[in-house]
């Protein structure tokens, strides 16, 4: 007998979830504009991977560093 309840209730509530109306194109579109890209990658990304690739580079001089200091100390 739960069981028939639920199943009725799953039933009686999936229409509810679904829009009459079909989704259009202007409700697909992304919230911001990006800028113009040559390729499949938009140019704000490339631009957000080039700047985190300098980021590591900057990350692994640093840690370099650190650990020629450690090991001059140890010495």
């Amino acid at each position: 007998m739960m069981r028939l309840i639920s199943l009725i209730m799953l039933v009686l509530c999936l229409p509810a979830c679904s829009s009459d109306q079909p989704a259009t194109a202007t409700e697909a579109k992304p919230t911001s504009e990006p800028t113009h890209a040559s390729g499949a990658i938009p140019q704000h990304q490339l631009d957000a991977l080039t700047k985190a690739k300098n980021t590591e580079d900057l990350l692994r001089a640093n840690d370099e560093r650190r650990r020629k200091a450690i090991e001059q100390q140890s010495e």
